[in-house]
């Protein structure tokens, strides 16, 4: 098996001294996996590997390698949580499951055949209060332009026309 990581780190992104977070590198992100990965190939059995790699069903491999246990999933028996949730134990982080920043729409150059990379990002969220969130995953994209839409009630109006108080709920972290 060919495993190939690519890490993506641009500096200009140093979130140390505003969360605590452990020094990251592609080095050490790459070792964890590594940690991760043969610890979870070890539990298997060469049939049951076999089986996995080579399932079509790809929630079997996506329960191996991505998901982390829920009250309503558990990964396969052989181990207590996939790959990725070991690596961000290994590291010292907390895994957050699912996919976070599925955005709601990107546009992308007419020549483009993918959505890399993106001009534009989307987020559409008809319940002002839940906005924050959405707010926080465009500033957690890079492109041109992030877009985001609410619709807001008369008694939140006045309060959300005011900038500063838009930046306080954001966080100063990403003011």
């Amino acid at each position: 098996m060919l495993l190939r990581i690519v890490v993506a780190r641009p500096g200009h992104h140093n979130f140390r001294g505003i969360i605590n977070i452990p020094e990251l590198t592609a080095k050490t992100f790459c070792e964890s996996f590594l940690r991760a990965h043969d610890k979870a190939r070890a539990a298997f059995t060469k049939d049951r590997w076999k089986e996995i790699w080579n399932s079509h069903r790809k929630e079997l491999w996506n329960a191996l390698m991505l998901w982390q246990p829920t009250p309503t999933f558990r990964p396969p028996e052989e181990i207590e949580r996939s790959v990725l949730a070991e690596t961000a134990s290994d590291l010292g982080l907390e895994y957050g499951n699912g996919e976070p920043l599925r955005l709601d729409a990107v546009f992308v150059s007419k020549q483009q055949e993918t959505w890399s990379p993106m001009l534009v990002a989307i987020e559409h969220e008809n319940d002002c209060r839940e906005f924050e969130l959405e707010v926080r995953k465009l500033l957690s994209v890079r492109c041109q332009l992030k877009v985001g839409i609410t619709y807001i009630f008369k008694s939140t109006a006045k309060r959300l026309r005011n900038p500063e108080y838009i930046r306080h709920i954001i966080g100063e972290e990403w003011a």
